[in-house]
């Protein structure tokens, strides 16, 4: 469809957006800018008005207040089918009636495309997504995750300015979730195209996302990178949200430990800080074991890999806990 690198996306800005239903708040003020080429996560638990927020840049609700930018100009008076965006939702939305082929066009129709051109920009988007040679079957002949592919396909052949993801593989088993998790990555950075994605999903968020945006009952909680948000945590919702976490009280205030930070035993005592507990439950993961030993009126949990000892933690055991300066992270 492009060169690699090029950014085809437009940036995206919120200035001060409210929308209520009734008497309730869904948008509180809400304001963000999302870069052109940037692939931005809304991230929360349901009802946080992340699909609320997702339904107003497409143009299918009105803010009550503020101001929606697309690529710098006021789209607030656009019309959804005048805003070029791209969508692609859970239940894929395929017309059961037409082949693959004509599904991904049909965007394209809508516009007046040409035959030819229409025809080039299709195979592009079928071999982009790994269906070229499925062009002709009806969606009832492919599998979800293919199902899934051909939507995609059809968001991405208008070339739009920015595509929007609503849940879109909440729907998928585990495993098709994470690979269609890297292809939908891999097409974006090739295209440049920037991409508002969905999702109560945690992992899905940091292994995807360029800018996580958390949220929390209609507000930003936290906006920054996969990192920022894991590793630099403004309070104890986003640090408990994002990843399983403990707290401590430290001489410097209130901090925040993750359980893979954590040394046991042994490990534990080249650590800067070490405290003893007693184990309460060890839980066999795979690759690591999950230890909850309880120090004095509190539970701390820690992942530790389970190398060739998967019984060298039992219950009732006593055990140093140790953690460095470096993994400590403030918490407000």
């Amino acid at each position: 469809m492009t060169g690699q690198n090029t950014v085809l996306g437009k940036s995206v800005r919120l200035d001060a957006i409210r929308k209520s239903y009734g008497t309730t708040t869904v948008l509180r003020d809400l304001s963000l800018d999302i870069p052109a080429g940037c692939f931005c996560t809304l991230l929360g638990s349901s009802g946080s008005g992340k699909s609320t927020l997702l339904k107003l840049i497409a143009g299918f609700e009105t803010p009550d207040a503020g101001v929606i930018r697309i690529g710098g100009n006021d789209v607030g008076k656009v019309p959804v089918n005048r805003r070029n965006i791209g969508m692609v939702f859970q239940n894929y939305a395929l017309f059961p009636h037409m082949s693959v082929r004509h599904n991904v066009s049909f965007g394209l129709d809508m516009r007046r495309i040409s035959p030819g051109e229409s025809a080039r920009r299709v195979d592009e988007a079928l071999e982009m997504v790994g269906l070229d040679d499925l062009a002709d079957r009806r969606p009832r002949d492919l599998s979800g995750g293919q199902q899934q592919r051909v939507a995609l396909a059809r968001a991405l052949v208008i070339r739009p300015d920015i595509l929007l993801m609503d849940e879109p593989l909440g729907a998928l088993d585990r495993a098709l979730r994470q690979t269609l998790q890297v292809q939908i990555r891999v097409i974006q950075k090739e295209l440049g195209i920037t991409v508002i994605f969905v999702t109560h999903d945690q992992e899905e968020a940091l292994h995807m996302s360029d800018q996580i945006v958390l949220m929390r009952q209609g507000a930003i909680e936290q906006a920054g990178s996969p990192w920022e948000l894991y590793r630099q945590p403004k309070n104890r919702f986003v640090a408990s949200f994002l990843d399983e976490c403990n707290y401590v009280e430290l001489p410097s205030g209130p901090a925040g430990i993750r359980p893979a930070r954590l040394r046991l035993g042994a490990d534990a005592r080249t650590q800067d800080h070490v405290m003893s507990g007693r184990v309460e439950r060890v839980t066999f993961l795979g690759a690591n074991m999950r230890v909850t030993a309880r120090v004095g009126q509190a539970d701390v949990v820690a992942l530790v890999p389970t190398e060739n000892e998967p019984d060298r933690f039992s219950v009732g055991q006593l055990v140093e806990i140790g953690f460095a300066d470096a993994d400590v992270m403030p918490i407000a």
